[in-house]
């Protein structure tokens, strides 16, 4: 038998809180730099590679120089230093801190007079577009009875000054190896650059 009024009880039950996701982790950069030989003769070269992820921009330059054109991810490159440098491999990572790696190569000087090629450089380096012009310059020292330079699979310069610069136009897209060699009684240099010539960009 019932007594007295009704009641009813209403039970709010809260929905579950959304669970706070965690924060989104940036990859960590890998970057791997390092040389075929880091001991080399005067007027030898070496080769310079490199394996970076995870960044935004990768640099490839000799200790002291500009860093200004930037490089693939994944690469190599010939050098051929006149006397012990260090290269350094700069990464900008995506949140625009900086990483630098280094290699050293330590160069034992040469006798006898051999062709040593101070420098072979290359502007623009590393890449441009179709239709522009790349200017190479170079100076070769020691016992030089020929110096040659070499692009696009033949020789564009045979019998070369010692210092001189030359100016090329390539008419097809890709990558082309330009190489200079330097000829002597003591012995040979070679010193290569290799630059990627993209579409005329639209």
């Amino acid at each position: 038998m019932a007594f007295g009024q009704k009641v009813w009880v209403g039970i709010t039950v809260p929905a579950p809180a959304t669970p706070t996701p965690f924060p989104t982790q940036t990859p960590a950069p890998n970057i791997q730099f390092w040389a075929d030989q880091t001991t080399i003769n005067q007027g030898q070269c070496t080769m310079l590679r490199w394996n970076v992820s995870n960044v935004q921009a990768v640099y490839v330059y000799a200790q002291g120089e500009p860093w200004a054109n930037g490089v693939a991810g994944q690469g190599e490159r010939q050098v051929c230093p006149p006397t012990t440098t260090i290269y350094e491999l700069r990464a900008v990572r995506t949140d625009n801190t900086v990483e630098i790696r280094q290699v050293r190569i330590d160069v034992i000087p040469g006798g006898g007079g051999a062709p040593v090629i101070t420098y072979f450089n290359a502007q623009p380096d590393f890449q441009m577009p179709l239709g522009q012009c790349v200017t190479l310059s170079w100076n070769v020292t020691g016992d030089v009875f020929l110096v040659k330079l070499i692009g696009r699979n033949m020789a564009l310069w045979d019998g070369a000054p010692v210092n001189a610069t030359y100016q090329d136009c390539p008419q097809q897209p890709g990558q082309i190896t330009y190489a200079l060699e330097a000829y002597g009684p003591n012995g040979t240099a070679r010193a290569q650059k290799v630059i990627t010539v993209g579409p005329q960009p639209k």
